[in-house]
């Protein structure tokens, strides 16, 4: 929502901060969703009603942590967008893909301020940092929990011809990473009654991510496999571990 205020003049009232008026204006384009796909998917991929409880419980911690993050994000001035698995249910259904276990966003490595992590250890916050991977200077990811449900933080970084976000199996310490087109402009859309941003090429971004059968649901999918823009990146050294893997 946009803070006013009165101006100098009489009866006019302006935005409160004029920068965040000018940043919420260059990503003002509203896309809806699509409803008549999403009544098609639905349709096709009717659940039961034990299903529906279930998904309609997930959805809800989904919009709370959504809403969270939101709040912190906006504190120390960042912004993030839809994105992964989040960002096909919203195009998809107009909503949550019904399996899912968890939220995703994305936000740029160049615009990271590090007094969101702070935030994030602070006691009393609605949401919580669960882990820390990667470094800020290779595939770096946050994961925070709140409301019964866990939201991961991709950062994305920008190459000359192409963008990627990083990923890490711990275990082994092995880097994967998803490439996606260069260019992610950021539109406006709506989910769960909230505004939030999504790439305005959404359909490109979703075709990368899972190929020309998006619109089929796959609930064997994997995070380090399934992904048809996932590449192998090498991996860590042993002696690296203690500052790439962290668990809170």
């Amino acid at each position: 929502s946009l803070t006013i205020t009165r101006s100098v003049i009489p009866g006019l009232y302006v935005p409160a901060s004029s920068s965040k008026y000018l940043s919420s204006l260059e990503h003002s384009k509203f896309i809806p969703c699509n409803q008549t796909r999403a009544d098609q998917f639905n349709a096709a991929n009717k659940l039961s009603k034990a299903g529906q409880v279930e998904a309609n419980a997930t959805a809800n911690k989904a919009r709370h942590i959504l809403q969270a993050t939101k709040g912190l994000f906006d504190k120390v001035g960042m912004k993030f967008w839809l994105t992964a698995g989040t960002l096909l249910g919203w195009y998809r259904q107009c909503g949550l893909i019904a399996h899912t276990t968890d939220v995703d966003v994305g936000t740029w490595i160049t615009e990271f301020i590090p007094d969101l992590e702070k935030l994030l250890h602070r006691p009393g916050q609605p949401i919580r940092i669960m882990h820390r991977y990667g470094k800020p200077k290779d595939g770096f990811e946050l994961a925070v929990r709140g409301f019964g449900i866990k939201l991961d933080i991709f950062f994305h970084y920008k190459e000359t011809k192409y963008t990627w976000t990083g990923g890490l199996r711990f275990k082994t310490l092995e880097k994967v990473r998803w490439i996606y087109p260069r260019d992610i402009p950021l539109c406006s859309a709506e989910l769960f009654n909230d505004l939030y941003l999504v790439p305005c090429n959404t359909q490109a971004i979703i075709e990368a991510e899972y190929g020309p059968n998006w619109m089929q649901p796959d609930k064997e999918w994997a995070w380090d496999r399934s992904a048809p823009n996932m590449v192998e990146a090498g991996k860590f050294a042993e002696s690296e571990k203690r500052e790439v893997v962290q668990r809170f």
